[in-house]
């Protein structure tokens, strides 16, 4: 018998279940631990490796923010008697502490222009390392890399189109 990792119901034959982050849930349980949307199967990032953050919270909204909701102790009692967040899930992740508490120090400036993050403009972590999307581009030929496979490669990041060529040299 396995028990959806939200809502600790069982998980049922012929129900639709996501595997994520090393758990099981039914369809509609994973959600958004910022704006409580379901996730289910788009994109998501994994906050201390724990909370999943939707893709729009992710690029819109200040990762130290982020981060604020799964450390107050008012939210994680919420969510537990909304039924997103248990018990496993509360002592995993004052077990990665350290990790969350690592990249809020990071998190006040843009790694490639140096300019403050600001709450509301889109940007994303490489690295523990929080860039504005509008720097994250290709150091050839400029083009944005955001939503784009790329490759990094000491400090410098390229499309696909001229990951290997220019960045070795």
């Amino acid at each position: 018998m396995i028990l959806c990792d939200c809502c600790r119901r069982v998980l049922s034959v012929g129900d639709t279940v996501l595997e994520t982050l090393g758990r099981y849930f039914h369809f509609n349980c994973l959600k958004c631990v910022c704006c409580s949307k379901p996730i289910a199967t788009d994109p998501f990032l994994p906050i201390a490796g724990l909370f999943p953050v939707c893709k729009d919270c992710w690029l819109t909204k200040s990762h130290r923010l982020i981060e604020g909701l799964i450390n107050t102790p008012e939210d994680i009692g919420r969510w537990r008697r909304q039924g997103q967040v248990n018990e496993f899930w509360i002592q995993s992740h004052r077990n990665m502490a350290g990790l969350s508490t690592q990249c809020r120090q990071h998190s006040s400036e843009c790694y490639v222009c140096r300019n403050p993050i600001i709450v509301g403009c889109p940007y994303v972590y490489l690295d523990e390392r929080p860039i504005h999307a509008h720097c994250l581009i290709c150091s050839v030929c400029g083009v944005r890399l955001t939503d784009k496979e790329f490759v990094a490669h000491h400090g410098q990041y390229a499309c696909q189109n001229h990951a290997f060529s220019e960045l070795s040299h």
